[in-house]
């Protein structure tokens, strides 16, 4: 059984020749295994698309996620850890990898005129780089890179707006926290499980100032954040527990073994 998580020969951090491996390799790889899992139905017609054609045999199954509970004491410690009390906290989690778009996200801070401070939670081979990027638009008081955490739920808590700025995704977990925990989410026109302006705002892959405009509606807008909140919240918890993919995954292992 394979989970492809997004197809990789279309990631901008290969070179050619290793995108047509990659291609070669995807597909022979996923016509040989029994099953196939996505993600999410956008996954699959996104794994279609990109590979030009579907596993025999393919199952939809969206991720569990829990929700731990986050004490008020927690919060506080990570806003006054990170120096953002008294700020707008935009939040990105994930690897510092070129298909990750953090590139553009910081190309996008350099004009954006607003009050505010981003946490890059994560770390990479592009963090380097990334770092330099931020020293070259001047924006170190701004941007706070603090490696990999294992305190992510309670950043989250600690932050007004979560950032999703990647090239390629699968269904990302840290998206879906972000989710659960009622906090307004950019993410690009990957296929992800939202809706533009009604649990999130979408905005175009490798688009800087497209996101830019995003985080500036949200920075402004206190009405806005709360209700995609409000909303990316429900949906998490409608449709994205663990005891509902737990369910779903039985049965496949009951088909593939019976």
């Amino acid at each position: 059984m394979a989970c492809p998580a997004g197809v990789a020969y279309v990631q901008p951090q290969y070179r050619k020749i290793v995108k047509r491996f990659l291609f070669i390799f995807e597909k022979i790889t996923y016509r040989c295994v029994d099953a196939v899992v996505f993600l999410s139905e956008v996954e699959k017609e996104q794994f279609k698309k990109k590979l030009g054609y579907l596993p025999k045999h393919h199952f939809i199954i969206p991720p569990g996620i829990e929700i731990p509970k986050i004490f008020k004491k927690e919060v506080e410690k990570i806003k006054k850890e990170l120096g953002i009390n008294d700020k707008i906290n935009i939040t990105f989690v994930g690897r510092l990898i070129g298909v990750k778009g953090v590139e553009i996200l910081i190309s996008a801070l350099k004009d954006l005129k607003k009050d505010f401070k981003v946490i890059i939670v994560g770390d990479g081979p592009d963090r380097k780089k990334l770092e330099n990027l931020v020293k070259e638009y001047n924006l170190e008081n701004r941007v706070i890179f603090t490696g990999w955490r294992n305190d992510v739920p309670a950043i989250l808590a600690a932050s007004d707006i979560f950032v999703l700025p990647s090239y390629s995704e699968g269904l990302p977990i840290a998206l879906l926290e972000a989710m659960a925990a009622g906090k307004a989410c950019v993410v690009t026109d990957i296929g992800l499980p939202v809706e533009n302006r009604k649990d999130a705002l979408v905005v175009k892959a490798g688009d800087a100032e497209e996101l830019r405009k995003a985080l500036e509606e949200l920075i402004e807008n206190e009405e806005l954040r709360k209700k995609l909140g409000e909303e990316a919240k429900k949906k998490a918890m409608r449709e994205f527990s663990w005891d509902r993919a737990a369910e779903i995954y039985l049965k496949l292992f009951e088909e593939l073994t019976s």
